[in-house]
């Protein structure tokens, strides 16, 4: 990781990241003390590299415990910018490499959780906080599957760079076999949709074209999520695959009370109720 020159001032870097009087704010000297708290990122332990992240990052004591505000990346040092991508390709690599080594094991030899709960707290708020940015310089790493299979927490942040990445998602789209990159693509792309994103017809054809064919996978949440996105077109097709998961889907589920209840499609109910234009007349 490569840190580079930071402010002068800490008193500006706090004003820059929103965060008011935030424990950087706080310490006395200038770009020196910042200097030695980016230069802890390169630490071998994880918990150093977490303690000066928050530093960096949160807020007071008062404030809820998970809150990043970096202000949307407006006005934020590109050095700081450079160090929280860094970081989080850092831990990228890390998070993928636990992966490989639990893939490969035994199961007589798996530890039961890749990571604490401390963590996998601390893995979610810095792909969060850089997902933040809405920098294109954090695009890459947003998108390796490590970091794609820790959450949703930057499916946002990645659909507001509009259309003009979306020939690489649908790229990533077809080289990716996992669920969880498939899933977490598909919300991107509704998300892309919502917004009003997609205008050429040509990629609201392709996105269609992977809703519809989701809307009959095995997997209950992967027909939920191409039923969301198939809400998001008004044509004839997609209205006829909408109304057909509300009617007909095969998922059920006995309750304690011993009735029989159809959560996809209770679900494809509602979203019929928000999304009128989806209903055939």
């Amino acid at each position: 990781m490569v840190i580079g020159k930071v402010m002068t001032s800490v008193s500006v870097l706090a004003l820059a990241l929103g965060l008011g009087t935030s424990v950087v704010a706080q310490a006395e000297g200038t770009a020196a003390s910042l200097q030695a708290l980016l230069q802890q990122f390169h630490s071998p332990d994880w918990h150093v590299r977490a303690d000066a992240f928050y530093k960096l990052v949160r807020p007071l004591e008062d404030e809820p415990p998970n809150a990043v505000k970096l202000n949307h990346g407006k006005g934020i040092d590109p050095a700081i910018r450079h160090a929280l991508i860094d970081l989080l390709i850092f831990e990228a690599d890390v998070v993928a490499a636990k992966e490989t080594a639990f893939s490969d094991a035994s199961a007589a030899h798996r530890t039961p959780d890749l990571m604490s709960e401390e963590q996998s707290e601390y893995w979610a708020t810095l792909n969060q906080a850089v997902g933040g940015l809405n920098d294109p310089a954090a695009l890459d790493v947003l998108l390796e599957q490590s970091v794609m299979g820790g959450g949703y927490n930057n499916t946002d942040a990645i659909a507001q760079f509009g259309e003009s990445i979306l020939p690489r998602l649908l790229m990533l789209y077809r080289e990716r076999h996992d669920q969880s990159s498939r899933d977490y693509l598909t919300i991107v792309f509704t998300d892309m949709l919502k917004r009003g994103l997609v205008i050429d017809e040509g990629n609201r054809k392709a996105l269609k074209g992977i809703f519809l064919a989701r809307s009959y996978d095995s997997n209950r949440g992967t027909r939920l999520g191409a039923l969301r996105g198939l809400c998001t077109f008004s044509d004839p097709e997609a209205k006829a695959q909408v109304q057909a998961i509300a009617t007909s889907d095969p998922y059920t589920f006995v309750t304690r009370q011993g009735q029989t209840v159809f959560p996809l499609r209770q679900q494809a109910e509602v979203l019929l109720r928000h999304n009128p234009s989806v209903r055939t007349p």
